[in-house]
């Protein structure tokens, strides 16, 4: 359950941008990602213990489609498919033949509260700082929670050629999830079946949304 808890983190969090920044490092993150309006890409995910032990590695497709629509597919070593289509949200475990269907904004405690209409809330949520990463062609953003009741106590964004490459995120116990992302095509047009899913037949389905 950790991998899925933290995957639902990134994926809540990134199809609900661009923000309308106030302070200088959030207006700089908002025109690094205004011009986004759907992104395509494999990933590899890289879970971490405090002491850098590997703890977990996974591989996969993603696409997203703003505002509100995001498909994340698990590859190896268990596939898994996670679709979010503005307040619905599909997650299916071919290996378990289970469908659970959940409404994104239920999940308070997390960033799904980016979903909501007023995407201010995020200069709210989020103390935004630029990170000095020495190369020109590369961005850093750090982005800590300003109440300590979310899955990670830090994520940050880094950009390179302006293309959003890498998401990294620190938990309360000090293990950090790097997801590094490559054959990144942004702003093609993308299927609308991408994020809607019809479970086959004798699947479990079940429904948190009530």
């Amino acid at each position: 359950m950790k991998l899925l808890r933290v995957t639902l983190s990134f994926v809540l969090l990134v199809f609900a941008w661009p923000i309308f920044a106030i302070e200088p490092a959030a207006q700089e993150l908002d025109s690094q990602l205004k011009h986004l309006h759907s992104l395509q890409a494999t990933f590899k995910q890289t879970i971490r213990s405090a002491d850098d032990r590997i703890l977990q590695q996974s591989t996969g497709t993603m696409a997203l489609q703003r505002p509100g629509k995001f498909r994340w597919m698990v590859e190896d070593p268990n596939k898994q498919l996670i679709i979010a289509n503005n307040d619905k949200l599909w997650i299916y475990d071919e290996d378990l033949s289970q469908l659970t269907i959940q409404s994104v904004a239920k999940s308070q405690n997390t960033p799904a509260f980016l979903l909501s209409d007023n995407n201010q809330n995020i200069l709210k949520k989020f103390a935004i700082t630029k990170i000095k990463l020495g190369e020109a062609e590369v961005k850093g953003f750090l982005l800590h929670p300003k109440q300590e009741d979310g899955l990670f106590t830090s994520l940050q964004l880094i950009f390179k050629q302006n293309r959003l490459s890498q998401i990294i995120m620190t938990d309360g116990l000090g293990q950090t999830t790097t997801i590094e992302f490559s054959k990144i095509k942004a702003n093609a047009k993308l299927a609308a079946q991408l994020f809607s899913f019809n479970p086959p037949p004798g699947v479990e389905i079940i429904d948190n949304r009530s």
